[in-house]
């Protein structure tokens, strides 16, 4: 996935992080980071990859303001203002610019599995100080949020369809209503996405606004949702042990577990250390 594609991505986000917005999730992860936060030398520089808008980050800051973080992203983002917190934009983890070690450890919340962990750890182990110790929390391939963002996406596909687009660009309500229906019926889960859309292209015909334009910018939206879940499909774990051995023998694996909520698979929490 492009660069460009996670940068709109992180414009429109309204958090740091890619996952399901419920308390009992947000919760385990916080609990997670506050942990592993607390067993890190005092003043630790602390390199968080594929940051985004640097969610973990402020985490572990909010739990020790006495860390120094920088954080590392191939996408387009803004300056952070936080202080401790450095914000390093269009830098793809293959290509991080560290020659010598400078970390005393490394973090990662959905991220780094975007990358190619082949070529992602030798240039993570030349940025460590031997023993520094790694958190990766990433995506489990049988998570609620891997398989609903694949049915967004089913959805966005359906309504992006010819039918839906000739009724809207048309302005004809009824038509458009028509085909709206019968997406929604085919994807009952995904019900309130498809009304927000449906109720958004409705009032673009009553302002008797410039339909051409706004059903481009709808389809914008819906090819970086798509393209987000693609990249998604593709990097979510399936076996943490064999995909921490990609990074490397510099990175030696401790150990993975599974984050669950409700009995359900949200995340793989797996902690390393450079060797």
């Amino acid at each position: 996935m492009s660069a460009a594609a996670w940068s709109d991505y992180w414009a429109q986000a309204a958090h740091g992080a890619c996952l399901p917005e419920t308390p009992a999730v947000r919760g385990r992860l916080a609990q997670a980071w506050g942990q592993w936060a607390a067993a890190l030398a005092p003043g630790a520089a602390v390199l968080d990859l594929a940051c985004g808008k640097g969610e973990v980050a402020h985490r572990l800051l909010d739990a020790r303001p006495d860390l120094r973080l920088t954080g590392v992203d191939a996408a387009r983002i803004a300056a952070s203002a936080r202080e401790g917190l450095t914000l390093l934009d269009r830098t793809p983890l293959e290509a991080l610019p560290f020659d010598q070690p400078r970390f005393d450890a490394a973090a990662s919340q959905f991220g780094v599995e975007y990358a190619d962990p082949t070529a992602v750890g030798p240039r993570l182990a030349a940025a460590l100080h031997p023993g520094a110790p790694l958190l990766f929390i990433a995506h489990h391939a049988r998570s609620a949020v891997v398989q609903d963002t694949a049915e967004r996406a089913a959805v966005l596909d359906a309504l992006a369809d010819a039918g839906v687009a000739a009724a809207f660009e048309a302005g004809d309500r009824p038509a458009l209503v028509s085909a709206v229906l019968a997406v929604r019926a085919a994807h009952p889960r995904h019900a309130r996405l498809v009304d927000e859309i449906a109720r958004g292209l409705g009032q673009a015909i009553v302002a008797g606004t410039d339909r051409a334009d706004i059903w481009q910018g709808f389809l914008a939206k819906a090819r970086t949702e798509r393209a987000i879940a693609a990249a998604l499909q593709r990097a979510a774990v399936d076996d943490a042990e064999a995909w921490l051995a990609r990074f490397g023998p510099q990175v030696a694996a401790g150990r993975c577990r599974v984050i669950e909520v409700a009995g359900a698979p949200v995340a793989w929490q797996c902690h390393a250390v450079r060797a």
